[in-house]
C-alpha cells in the first residue's frame, strides 16, 4: 500500500515545515471567538466529559485557519477525553492518584475518523482510502487498520480517486499532526492514526441514516476490541458566494458578508439544535451552497443516535480575515456526550 502524498500544500497550507508550524501556532493562538451570538451559544451545561467530535472548515489556513483552531485548540489544551476519565464529582478537587484529562486522553494512539467532502464527482456515495499513510510537509499520517478494517466489513468500499485530488481530508492533517502529532509520548510511537472518508452526494436524510449506522457499527465494534474512544471529524465550509461561484447577495441592499451570515445562520441553529432532518430542511429552504452537506448530516446523525450534543465553537465571513471579492462562511462544531 502506498503513501499518499499532498495536494493541498502551497494552496491551502504552506508546503514548508517551519512556515506550516508558525502558522498553525498563529492560529491556535488567537482562534476565532464564536461571532455569531450568543442566541447560538448552548445552555449551561450542555459541554459534559468526553469530547467526541468535531466539525470544522477545509478553507485555506489563511482565512480558515482560526476557525477551525477554535475546534482543534480543544486538543491543544488537553480537554479532549477519547479514552475513559475518571468520573469527577462537580467542585471536587483532582485526585493526585487519578491521570489528568490531558494526560489520559491525547496518546498513545487517538483513532480518528474523518468524514471528508467529494468535490469532485457524487459517487460513490462514501470511500475508505487504500493508502498506508498520507504525508503532508510534517510527516506521515498512518492509517489505522483495524477501523478501516471495520468500516470495509460495514460495506464501505475502497476508492483511491475520490481521495487522490481531494482536499478536504488532507486540510485537516497538519491541525491533527501539530496538536497530537509533537511531541510524541515516546520515541517511535504513533499519537494518532485517521480513517479516511470521502463522502459524496447522498441524496436523502434516509441515504444520510444508512451511512450513519454503517459507521456507528464500525466504530463500535472498534472501540469494544480496543478499548478507545475513536473521535469523529466531520469538514464543511458553508457559503460560497460572490462571483467566482455565481452566487449573488440574495437582496440588492445585502453585502457579500451579509447574504453569508443570513444564509448561514439557519443552517447553525439546526446544527445546535441537533436534528439532521431539520439541518437538511434548512439547507433545502435557504438554497444552501456548504459543499459538506452530507459529512454534516451523517456526522449529526451519529451524534443523534448516540445521544451526542452539538456546541458552536466559532463562526465567522472568511472576508474578516482575508479579501478576494468572494466570501465563504466557516464553522466550527464540537460533539460531547
Amino acid at each position: 500500500m502506498a503513501t499518499r502524498l499532498p495536494v493541498a500544500a502551497d494552496k491551502y497550507y504552506p508546503a514548508d515545515p517551519s512556515a506550516l508550524r508558525a502558522q498553525l501556532d498563529a492560529c491556535l493562538a488567537r482562534p476565532a471567538p464564536p461571532v455569531a451570538g450568543p442566541h447560538l451559544q448552548p445552555a449551561p451545561g450542555t459541554r459534559r466529559q468526553s469530547l467526541r467530535g468535531l466539525i470544522v472548515p477545509h478553507g485555506s489556513l489563511q482565512d480558515s485557519g482560526m476557525v477551525a483552531a477554535a475546534a482543534y485548540s480543544l486538543l491543544a489544551a488537553g480537554l479532549s477525553s477519547l479514552q475513559s476519565v475518571p468520573h469527577q464529582a462537580p467542585g471536587a478537587s483532582p485526585s493526585s492518584s487519578s491521570p489528568s484529562p490531558a494526560a489520559d486522553s491525547l496518546g498513545p494512539h487517538t483513532p480518528v475518523l474523518i468524514l471528508g467532502t467529494n468535490h469532485f464527482t457524487a459517487l460513490p456515495p462514501a470511500c475508505l482510502s487504500s493508502a498506508a499513510a498520507w504525508r503532508t510537509p510534517l510527516g506521515a499520517a498512518p492509517l489505522e487498520p483495524e477501523l478501516c478494517r471495520q468500516l470495509a466489513a460495514a460495506g464501505l468500499p475502497l476508492d483511491d480517486a475520490p481521495h487522490n485530488l481531494e482536499h478536504s481530508i488532507e486540510n485537516q492533517l497538519p491541525f491533527l499532526q501539530h496538536v497530537l502529532g509533537s511531541p510524541g509520548p515516546s520515541p517511535g510511537a504513533r499519537p494518532f492514526a485517521i480513517a479516511p472518508v470521502c463522502v459524496g452526494w447522498l441524496g436523502s436524510e434516509a441515504a444520510a441514516g444508512r451511512l450513519a449506522r454503517q459507521l456507528a457499527a464500525a466504530v463500535a465494534r472498534y472501540e469494544q476490541r480496543r478499548q478507545r474512544q475513536v473521535l469523529l471529524i466531520a469538514t464543511s465550509d458553508f457559503t460560497h458566494g460572490g462571483p467566482s461561484y455565481g452566487e449573488a447577495p440574495a437582496a440588492p441592499w445585502m453585502s457579500l458578508r451579509e447574504h453569508c451570515v443570513w444564509r448561514d445562520s439557519p443552517l447553525l441553529h439546526a446544527i445546535c439544535g441537533g436534528s439532521p432532518r431539520g439541518f437538511l430542511q434548512a439547507c433545502d429552504l435557504v438554497g444552501a451552497s456548504l459543499c459538506g452537506r452530507w459529512p454534516v448530516a451523517v456526522f449529526m446523525q451519529v451524534a443523534q443516535d448516540l445521544g451526542w450534543s452539538l456546541e458552536l465553537l466559532a463562526y465567522a465571513p472568511s472576508d474578516l480575515y482575508v479579501s478576494t471579492g468572494d466570501i465563504n462562511g466557516f464553522a466550527a462544531f464540537s460533539a460531547w456526550e
